[in-house]
């Protein structure tokens, strides 16, 4: 590799392991591995169409699951810190997990998370969604569009089957009862 960016990154995407996702999950927020996954993304932004499509391209399917759990995470850390940077970052990590393990579903759910943190904090999710979705030259960047054109009531955490709530670390999202 000519550009050590792109072997930076690469690097950050190899040390995080198929039995992080099950510890990612349930650590406590935020944690180092978000810091890591944090700076990986801020490079990623940096990188050239190419460079990204290299990048996705080449993502296993345990590391598109911890990215995937990072852009919930950000959802709630956006909120605690009351930051745009966050979402923007969860919604980046949404489209490197688009790559070949994309599941629109789990994607809508985190996308929800993420549009619902926006409106707390004031921020203008329609701008950050766009922003994030120019970053890419592929499908990934369709799904952030096709997201804002869902409805408003079909961009809802609850109908998404989430709720809001603090604990003692701070904001949170946690799923609802199925069935209630």
């Amino acid at each position: 590799m000519e550009n050590g960016l792109l072997f930076k990154i690469e690097g950050m995407l190899s040390q995080l392991q198929s039995e992080d996702i099950k510890i990612f999950e349930s650590c406590a927020l935020p944690s180092s591995l978000d810091s890591k996954i944090s700076d990986m993304v801020g490079l990623f932004v940096d990188l050239s169409a190419p460079e990204k499509e290299d990048i996705r391209a080449n993502i296993k399917s345990h590391q598109a699951g911890i990215l995937l759990t990072f852009a919930r995470r950000m959802a709630e850390l956006a909120v605690r810190e009351n930051s745009k940077e966050r979402i923007f970052e969860g919604l980046i990590a949404i489209g490197l997990h688009n790559s070949k393990y994309g599941d629109f579903r789990d994607e809508a759910v985190a996308l929800s998370l993420l549009n619902n943190s926006a409106l707390k904090i004031g921020s203008n999710p329609i701008e950050l969604f766009e922003s994030a979705a120019n970053t890419f030259v592929n499908s990934a960047g369709d799904t952030f569009k096709a997201f804002l054109k869902r409805r408003p009531e079909n961009q809802k955490i609850d109908v998404m089957g989430y709720r809001e709530i603090y604990k003692s670390d701070g904001f949170a999202y946690e799923r609802l009862p199925l069935g209630g």
